[in-house]
């Protein structure tokens, strides 16, 4: 996996969001198991991916309201982070 999108948090709360929620109904062995080849295959380690999602969400929830998410480079640290995401994604680099 490039570097880039081991940062973006905002991939990994999305990922687990969805696979939580799709694999609901799994066994939690086997949804732990189907989680961490997932992970592996992408080149990351499924523990900083769950970790990184555990992050953005406890930090996002402290704030006041959506506006604070907006990407902004004089922001907060996260919407800091926020802007930094999108200009990779919009170069092409994540």
């Amino acid at each position: 996996m490039c570097a880039p999108l081991r940062r973006a948090q905002i991939y990994a709360l999305g990922f687990v969001s969805v696979f939580d929620q799709i694999t609901e109904s799994l066994p939690e062995d086997e949804r732990k198991q189907i989680f961490r080849a997932y992970i592996d295959a992408l080149g990351d380690k499924p523990e900083k991916f769950r970790k990184d999602a555990e992050l953005l969400e406890k930090e996002a929830s402290a704030l006041p309201g959506p506006e604070a998410l907006i990407p902004d480079a004089n922001g907060t640290a996260l919407q800091v982070r926020q802007w930094q995401t999108r200009i990779l994604v919009l170069s092409g680099r994540l």
